[in-house]
């Protein structure tokens, strides 16, 4: 979102006609994404992962990367979307994007996380009484995630996968699922990823 305008970024999510000036902007919006992703194509271990933000704004970042995506992604999966599975939409929107990318021959990958807007989500679906885009509980989530992860795996033709693992019984469900599929513990489709210095044990989990 630092790329550009949080507004225009919104503007376009609801499908609202831009200014002349609102679409240059846009454009330069997209070179610089585009000018990043030059950049990481050049480099054989670098990858962009673009976070998810507030479903108000989302779409358009949605857009915006499967656009990158089409472009980066042939060979080798260079941009990551971050997918917020607190959403009850995002695994529909993961099958989509599966038969989109099998259509169109590039791959994606995909960064899953829980969910980290869920106040803003919840009060701002109450002040403009829309249904809430999240799930109706935790557990719902968590089977949302679930169900996510293993769809990625499971696709890991078109699918390359970015586990945020916020606790160690997430990383053992990727260690589990991974079994399942029979995916080698060094595959380079699987990451697993925590922030810098939290929850280390994870971090060092099955070493």
């Amino acid at each position: 979102s630092s790329l550009g305008r949080f507004n225009l970024y919104r503007k376009i999510s609801r499908g609202a006609s831009l200014s002349k000036k609102e679409q240059r902007e846009w454009q330069e919006v997209k070179e610089r994404f585009r000018i990043i992703c030059e950049k990481a194509q050049s480099s054989p271990s670098a990858r962009i992962i673009i976070d998810a933000e507030e479903s108000w704004i989302q779409d358009s970042i949605d857009e915006l990367a499967i656009e990158l995506m089409q472009t980066y992604n042939k060979e080798r999966v260079i941009v990551f979307l971050e997918v917020q599975m607190y959403r009850w939409d995002r695994l529909d929107f993961l099958l989509s994007l599966n038969k989109k990318a099998k259509r169109e021959n590039f791959k994606v990958g995909v960064k899953l996380e829980k969910g980290k807007f869920r106040k803003e989500e919840c009060m701002r679906a109450r002040i403009h009484g829309y249904q809430s885009p999240l799930c109706i509980d935790d557990k719902s989530t968590e089977t949302n995630f679930n169900s996510a992860l293993r769809y990625c795996m499971h696709y890991l033709k078109t699918f390359e996968l970015f586990s945020n693992l916020e606790n160690q019984s997430d990383a053992k469900l990727v260690a589990e699922y991974m079994n399942r599929y029979q995916i080698k513990n060094d595959d380079s489709r699987i990451w697993f990823g925590q922030l810098l210095g939290s929850s280390n044990n994870i971090s060092l989990f099955g070493r």
